[in-house]
Formats: C-alpha cells, sequence, structure tokens
C-alpha cells in the first residue's frame, strides 16, 4: 500500500461511526448535504463520500488515541 504525506487529503483528522464500525480519514471539511448523504473534501475536491443511511455520526478525532476532540462532557458522546 501506498503511503501518503500528511496533509494530502486535508489537514483534519475525522472519524465516522456507522453500523460496519468506524472509519477514520483527513479531510480538510465535512459537509451533510440536504440529500443526507456525508462528504468530506479537501484541495477543492470530493474525498471521501457516504451515502444517507450509511453513516450514524462523526466527529473530529484526535490522532493520538482517535478520542473525539471537540466534544464537551456531559453532551452525551454516545458509548462504543
Amino acid at each position: 500500500m501506498a503511503k501518503t504525506k500528511y496533509g494530502e487529503w486535508g489537514k483534519f483528522y475525522w472519524c465516522v461511526k456507522s453500523k460496519g464500525g468506524e472509519t477514520f480519514l483527513h479531510a480538510d471539511k465535512a459537509h451533510v448535504t440536504e440529500s443526507g448523504a456525508l462528504l468530506f473534501t479537501g484541495k477543492q475536491r470530493v474525498t471521501v463520500a457516504f451515502s444517507s443511511g450509511n453513516w450514524d455520526y462523526y466527529y473530529a478525532a484526535s490522532v493520538l488515541d482517535d478520542s473525539p476532540v471537540s466534544v464537551e462532557r456531559g453532551l452525551g458522546y454516545p458509548a462504543n
């Protein structure tokens, strides 16, 4: 498998949770469309897309331990 340079696909690290498990990826932005699709973009292009109904939630993740980095205590972060 070819290795990519840090930031080639985006400067932020994300986690997407779904019935199939977790997917971790780099992208600059995350966007939910009107139809419910989840799109990740970087360098002016869509890098990863999840169709409506194929993802449960997403969050900005720590590159150190994959934990959420933007969740305050007490907000009901879903348990694994």
